[in-house]
């Protein structure tokens, strides 16, 4: 706009149609005015807008080539993939489902891969918008997807360059929507997303020095509770039964920013229903991590607090009703004690419908009598708060036994208590399903062998395998019941414990033989650090770990580490979040301590230390394998490949946190492990 050369680019895709499912009206038209939109800022944007609009397909070659050019040469400092269309959730990561797909099963994007390869493409900022559904595979052809990134690898950049942002419609699983909104139908995500420039609320805005000109600008780290309070308000205008919570993830600096503010000035929504008593308009809201400026009807949250109380304890109030709740503000027992009839009727309105069930089910008398309980410790702490408290250096579940403070979900992810030691000081316990089989791998350390020890818990139905290592580290590989089929390590002096669900690989932990030198070292802490392993693991699972939360400062370091040792599992939980911060200058340290202590790597962690994957000259990895299933969407922009056994195998990927294949990769892997290709 001012005659000088645009430093910001973006690519902005909208897919109305993919074979098989219900067009998406609004995807083209959005796309275009987003890129419309870009064009016209200041700073303004050199844009590339691909859509199927006049019936043309989408291609991953457009998209990657239009990436490609921002990238060549490189001179842009920020650059934003904006897409609106279908997609899914497959081996834990988003697939963006093109014109062509899934007939031809390489017509989509690999959203993780796209991610990392980003890292490394010379632009210091790059923002990734996702407007697409996030649910499970419903059909075979989907199932059978061959996503793979939209950036080039680029030789030279070693090194990471940049800071990812992005922001994902939905939360994993979930569908995300489009609907009629103020009379024009759109997507809830890309309707969010322009309001929080066309409206910012004041406490999102700040001047930041750019181009030696001082700009009032909305920082990306502000836009997470407008987009989820704008998206909750909106969808429930249209549809009261469904729910949109938006995943955001900003890494990036405070002054880094997508765009300013519209140039009118900010104006205040106007409320469908009377506000409670006292209530200021909502351009006076927002504090981050507390209760509401004064003035504010009691009760009402404009972020999530440090603690809630686990709502579902109130009769009527089931998991959807909790999320729809705590999108309202509403977290804590003693807000909804508080409650009036001015207070029932807002929340009523916004909920369509409930203040019936709100009165039968006398929620407030309810909330009183859980509010006036006896003091006790805590039977529910979420397990994002648990990693918090750690990273602060703080105890973990303060002041309450262990068996009290968790939930049943965050113990079942606990190792098991039962077996503590073996002969061999090495093994494994698995619970949630049965061992049908088990093999060691002779690499890379020795190998050994391995048997099922069903007298060492008889008369219950957890699963006990006793491991004898003919070295400190290796691989087995573990076929269940049902057919399923697992590779994990075995490391010299530990216990193994794996927790299977329905979806596969739920947990795993490891946990030094109490006869064992490292158990002495964790001392007393080892209840704190197997709380930690299992808040952590539900925390990735249900995605609510804050990557670039955990990574700032020395907390998660000093957190993974215990008697001067690190954990295996928090090792490799850190390694991914250094690389979700981009803080990958981090991991090859971290490599080097596991190294050093069980003289094997783990597969994840290498693959994350190096710009392109590399054994020689180095310890060998254990497994042949990424351990958590994410890592399978890195292997090609780390340049990584496995053995064929392997390779096939991963075709047939659950969708769990932790590596689980179908039974039909069982036999496969079983005969490489029998040939020593494994």
């Amino acid at each position: 706009m001012n005659g000088t050369p645009n430093k910001r680019a973006a690519v902005v895709i909208g897919v109305s149609t993919s074979a098989g499912l219900t067009p998406l009206v609004s995807a083209p038209s959005s796309a275009s005015e987003i890129g419309d939109w870009l064009r016209q800022l200041e700073p303004g944007y050199d844009v590339t807008v691909i859509t199927d609009k006049d019936g043309t397909p989408v291609t991953r070659k457009q998209i990657f080539d239009a990436v490609s050019h921002y990238l060549t040469p490189t001179r842009y400092e920020m650059l934003v993939i904006y897409y609106i269309g279908h997609g899914l959730f497959q081996n834990a990561s988003d697939v963006w489902m093109l014109s062509g797909a899934p007939g031809d099963p390489a017509e989509c994007v690999n959203f993780d891969e796209s991610r990392d390869s980003a890292k490394f493409c010379g632009v210091k900022n790059v923002v990734f918008v996702s407007d697409a559904c996030r649910s499970l595979p419903a059909t075979l052809g989907q199932a059978r997807l061959q996503p793979s990134s939209i950036f080039p690898f680029l030789d030279r950049f070693p090194r990471p360059t940049g800071e990812i942002d992005y922001f994902c419609a939905t939360a994993e699983g979930l569908p995300a929507y489009e609907g009629t909104i103020e009379g024009t139908r759109q997507s809830f995500l890309t309707h969010a997303i322009r309001a929080a420039y066309r409206t910012p609320r004041p406490n999102m805005l700040r001047v930041v020095d750019y181009d030696g000109k001082a700009r009032q600008v909305v920082p990306n780290r502000a836009l997470k509770a407008f987009l989820r309070d704008t998206i909750t308000e909106t969808l429930s205008d249209v549809d009261f039964t469904k729910i949109q919570p938006v995943e955001v993830n900003v890494v990036a600096d405070d002054d880094v920013f997508m765009a300013v503010p519209d140039p009118a000035p900010p104006v205040p929504p106007t409320p469908e229903a009377p506000l409670p008593r006292g209530t200021p308009q909502p351009a006076g809201a927002a504090k981050p991590d507390g209760p509401a400026p004064a003035g504010v009807a009691p009760g009402l949250f404009r972020s999530r607090p440090k603690t809630v109380d686990d709502l579902t304890k109130i009769h009527g109030i089931g998991r959807v009703m909790r999320d729809r709740l705590q999108a309202l503000g509403v977290y804590r027992f003693a807000q909804i004690a508080e409650w009036e009839a001015p207070e029932i009727d807002w929340v009523a309105a916004r909920l369509r419908g409930y203040r019936g069930r709100i009165d039968l089910d006398d929620w407030v008398a309810q909330a009183r009598n859980l509010t006036a309980a006896p003091a006790a410790p805590p039977e529910y702490r979420e397990p994002q708060e648990i990693v918090r408290r750690a990273l602060t250096g703080q105890p973990v579940v303060p002041g309450a036994p262990m068996a009290t403070a968790l939930s049943e979900d965050m113990r079942a992810r606990m190792p098991d208590a039962r077996v503590q030691s073996f002969e061999t000081e090495t093994g494994f316990t698995l619970s949630g399903a049965k061992i049908r089989k088990v093999a060691v791998s002779q690499h890379p350390m020795g190998g050994g062998r391995a048997e099922r020890a069903p007298e060492k818990v008889s008369g219950t139905d957890l699963g006990v395998i006793r491991v004898y290592p003919n070295g400190p580290a290796g691989q087995i590989a573990i076929r269940l019941a049902d057919g399923r089929c697992l590779l994990v390590p075995f490391l010299q002096g530990y216990i193994g414990h794996i927790h299977m669900e329905p979806s596969g690989m739920a947990a795993l932990s490891y946990v030094p033989s109490i006869y064992s030198p490292r158990s002495a070292q964790l001392g007393g802490q080892r209840p704190e650090l197997d709380t930690l392993r299992a808040a952590a693991t539900l925390a990735l699972d249900e995605r609510r770990f804050d990557a670039g939360a955990a990574a700032r400062g020395n907390g998660l370091a000093n957190a993974i580490r215990t008697g001067g040792i690190i954990d295996p599992v928090l090792g490799l939980y850190a390694a991914y979040a250094y690389s979700d911060a981009s803080q990958d200058d981090l991991i090859p340290g971290l490599s080097s301590e596991i190294v050093a202590d069980l003289a094997a790597d783990l597969f994840d962690v290498r693959l994350l230390s190096h710009r392109r994957w590399t054994e020689a000259g180095l310890p060998p990895v254990v497994p042949a394998c990424p351990l958590l299933t994410r890592g399978w969407n890195l292997l090609p922009s780390r340049g990584a490949t496995l053995a064929p056994a392997l390779q096939e195998a991963g075709a047939h990927l659950t969708n769990a946190l932790w590596t689980t294949f179908g039974p039909e990769a069982s036999g496969p892997i079983f005969d490489a492990i029998q040939k020593g290709e494994i």
